[in-house]
């Protein structure tokens, strides 16, 4: 499992490193201190598969960074970990696993990693898909469209 940690303050990312090892000891994370290197590392294979976001860090706002990285990482569950409530609704308009606010505690990190549990356990929609001897399962959700070419089954 890749887990992702973006907060400006290394304290406070050290907070959640040890919620999650408090939950799971052979649980390790990768740490930002801004969004930008976030969004690189998210471009790298396998995507991650939740990530804790701060929303209020110098020049960035952590609902901004979760809508760049679900264009890059749509499966990725977000996480908010915050000081307030302020932006709650923006987050849940992403679809974010949970809200937290700080400090962080070991049952907030484990209810967020249940809610992705539950999540990756729904059966996603696919087709298989066949070329010559091959055959590919393509999900509907990684689908950006579809052409098809003169007709050929």
């Amino acid at each position: 499992m890749r887990i992702a940690i973006c907060d400006d303050n290394r304290r406070e990312r050290e907070e959640v490193i040890n919620a999650i090892r408090n939950w799971d000891p052979t649980r390790s994370a990768e740490c930002f201190s801004d969004g930008a290197s976030l969004l690189t590392a998210a471009k790298k294979s396998p995507g991650f598969d939740i990530a804790f976001l701060d929303i209020y860090m110098p020049d960035e706002n952590g609902v901004d960074i979760a809508e760049q990285l679900l264009q890059i990482s749509p499966q990725t569950g977000i996480v908010f970990v915050t000081t307030s409530l302020d932006h709650a609704v923006s987050a849940f308009s992403l679809h974010a696993l949970h809200y937290l606010v700080k400090p962080v505690t070991t049952e907030g990190v484990v209810e967020a990693f249940r809610r992705l549990s539950r999540l990756q356990s729904k059966p996603r929609p696919m087709i298989t898909l066949g070329s010559g001897r091959n055959s590919y399962t393509v999900y509907f959700d990684e689908i950006a469209y579809v052409q098809s070419d003169r007709h050929a089954k």
